[in-house]
């Protein structure tokens, strides 16, 4: 009954939002379980059939980048100066690489992997040790990461749908985009799965293998991976790489420093903006002198009160849960004897949906995590694939997941973590996108039950 019920919260907010591409659908904000209100003598429309409407396949290329040149104007010209929140973990990178000299590597960025170490000195060396000189490096390098992804991703059939996917994704990110390191980790499993799908399979396993040395997570979508006919090749590579970083950073960082940030996942409480955390939030509006928010150590907004203990408990075993399922679906998806790279960006997408809802964080930047498979999965799905309308749907899903998480970070976030008068209206925010959260993480489920059936044509 609640995957039903949030199931159709979320296609009722996706109906309201692209309504008025159908003649005669009136436009109105949607309730929950909702449908769209066809006026007398309209053509009957569902929600697949709005979608291709108005899925952008006929635009030109030259179109579709200069709207990804102004959206990256509007993002990095305007939003990133006047947004000082955006800023801060681009300083906290600057001042915690500075602890590299002075602190040793093993009590430095214990929250990342040791590799992550090393690439931050990147933009501090070239930087001269100045802040100013550290940001600009950092945001240029996250902006060219995005032209050149775009730039690959044009080069397939549906290259500039899934251009115009990307840059609408990036763009509701707002300044988070470009002051997140994230944004590597998402190109680098985009780029993997479209490197799959060529005659360029081997270097799929390399980038998986970099990815998860930055991040861990892509670690899980190695088995996406395993569609083409090379898989022997992409299995060699991920592993052969992935150990060889592992021993390099046990050696030069200390092996006890290859699990801190396993230790720190642990340690850490519920995070507000956390979908575990939906309800202590709602309760801290009636009280919020019982349901307290605190800056902790480990460097996020946390809740603390009654029953915050037993939602701690909860992410833990929906997380294993969570990882029972994704192991069947690859099991079951492994056996089938052809498999797709549509299927491929599903899976992937899952894989991060399912991390996002059963973890104890959800931090903005997560959602970067699933643009690049599914801008990716856009691109290598043929419009007769009957895969085609379900990734369209997930992606303006996302979109407006983004979206929502775009008012609630940077937006609304200084009324989510003090209690104001506006507190109230964000709060009932995050209940929406929390809940659209789960009901897309239900729909990605039920898509990952279906394809990974032997007998699907």
């Amino acid at each position: 009954m609640l995957s039903k019920v949030t199931a159709n919260l979320v296609l009722a907010n996706l109906q309201w939002l692209t309504a008025p591409v159908a003649q005669g659908i009136e436009r109105r904000p949607p309730e929950a379980g909702a449908q769209v209100r066809i006026l007398p003598g309209a053509p009957q429309m569902d929600l697949e059939d709005v979608v291709v409407a108005i899925w952008p396949r006929t635009i030109s290329k030259r179109k579709a980048w200069i709207v990804w040149a102004i959206t990256r104007i509007i993002i990095v010209g305007i939003w990133t100066p006047f947004i000082a929140s955006g800023v801060n973990d681009v300083r906290y990178y600057f001042e915690t690489s500075k602890l590299l000299y002075t602190s040793g590597i093993e009590f430095t960025l214990l929250e990342y992997p040791t590799p992550v170490v090393w690439l931050f000195q990147i933009p501090y060396l070239l930087g001269f040790g100045s802040y100013v000189g550290y940001a600009t490096i950092f945001i240029t390098f996250t902006l060219l990461l995005d032209f050149l992804f775009s730039y690959k991703l044009t080069s397939f059939e549906n290259g500039t749908a899934a251009l115009m996917l990307w840059t609408a994704l990036l763009a509701s990110m707002g300044p988070t985009t470009y002051l997140r390191f994230d944004l590597i980790t998402a190109v680098l499993s985009g780029w993997a799965l479209l490197l799959a799908a060529t005659k360029n399979q081997r270097f799929a396993g390399f980038l998986v293998a970099i990815g998860a040395a930055l991040k861990l997570w892509p670690a899980l979508s190695w088995p996406a991976l395993l569609f083409s006919k090379n898989n022997k090749k992409i299995s060699i590579w991920f592993w052969s790489i992935g150990i060889t970083i592992a021993i390099i950073a046990g050696i030069f960082g200390g092996w006890q420093r290859l699990f801190t940030p396993i230790i720190w996942q642990r340690n850490r409480g519920l995070q507000i903006e956390s979908i575990l955390a939906t309800w202590p939030m709602l309760q801290r509006i009636a009280d919020p002198q019982i349901w307290r928010i605190y800056l902790t150590t480990w460097q996020a907004w946390e809740i603390f009160g009654p029953g915050v203990d037993f939602w701690l408990k909860a992410t833990s075993a929906l997380t294993a849960i969570g990882m029972l399922f994704i192991v069947y679906c690859y099991f079951s998806w492994l056996r089938k004897p052809v498999r797709t790279g549509s299927e491929a960006a599903i899976l992937t997408a899952l894989v991060v949906m399912i991390m996002i809802v059963t973890n104890k964080t959800f931090s903005p930047q997560y959602l970067l995590w699933l643009f690049g498979p599914l801008a990716a999965g856009t691109a290598i799905t043929n419009q007769k694939d009957q895969l085609f309308k379900p990734i369209n749907q997930l992606a303006l899903a996302v979109l407006l997941l983004s979206l929502m998480t775009l008012i609630l970070y940077p937006i609304g976030y200084y009324h989510l973590v003090h209690f104001t008068a506006a507190t109230p209206i964000v709060t009932a925010v995050l209940v929406l996108r929390n809940t659209t959260a789960v009901a897309i993480m239900l729909l990605m489920s039920k898509l990952a039950l279906k394809i990974s059936k032997p007998d699907r044509e």
